[in-house]
């Protein structure tokens, strides 16, 4: 959790494109069981993981300076798949992008981090990510910029790590705002090429005709 705060202090570095280095997107999207790996999936937040990786891309970064990170097996292919779909599109270095289990990347770092947390069944189950070692492991593996994408009212209800993230995570208030790091909507440092206001994201479609993407 301390890592994790850590990101969103004052002298955290900036990352491009987006107005905070550290923020929970909360989404109570339902979870599926992927076919082929027979693993848990959520294609809801496997569509936002990867059209947020490729809007970092567009903002400059390298694929090496990403990752995106998940639990399970079933996730890892759903957004590797939407990745090489969107190489498929034109975007350069999409499938690049690493995509790994959060605990296959222990060890490792990024610039920024996406972290899916997949679970969203109403049951109380976090999967891996009850144990502290994971949940410790996915939150301190970005050297910049973590974006968490995922049910921010299961995990807080299930876990008092989880909890204490989330806690930290509401106190990050900026000047003028009211709204801490956890909410429904990324707020992205561009605008809406058709109405010209602040570009929000809340799913893969408002990465859409976002101005500069």
């Amino acid at each position: 959790a301390a890592a994790a705060a850590s990101a969103a202090a004052p002298n955290a570095p900036s990352v491009r494109g987006v107005e905070r280095p550290l923020f929970w997107i909360h989404s109570d999207k339902a979870e599926e069981v992927e076919p082929r790996t027979r693993s848990r999936a959520n294609g809801h937040e496997a569509a936002f993981a990867a059209a947020l990786a490729v809007y970092l891309l567009r903002q400059g970064y390298q694929p090496s300076q990403l990752a995106v990170l998940t639990p399970y097996a079933g996730q890892v292919e759903l957004i590797g798949r939407e990745l090489r779909a969107a190489k498929a599109r034109g975007v350069a270095g999409a499938s690049d992008v690493p995509v790994q289990s959060v605990l296959g990347f222990e060890g490792q770092e990024a610039d920024v981090v996406v972290l899916s947390l997949v679970r969203s069944d109403g049951g109380g189950s976090l999967g891996p990510l009850q144990a502290d070692r994971c949940a410790v492991v996915s939150l301190s593996r970005a050297r910049q910029g973590l974006y968490v994408i995922g049910n921010a009212t299961l995990f807080r209800g299930a876990s008092r790590l989880w909890e204490d993230v989330a806690a930290r995570l509401d106190q990050q208030r900026r000047a003028g705002s009211e709204q801490g790091a956890v909410g429904d909507w990324l707020a992205l440092s561009a605008t809406r090429s058709d109405t010209g206001r602040p570009a929000l994201a809340r799913s893969a479609a408002d990465f859409e005709g976002v101005a500069g993407n």
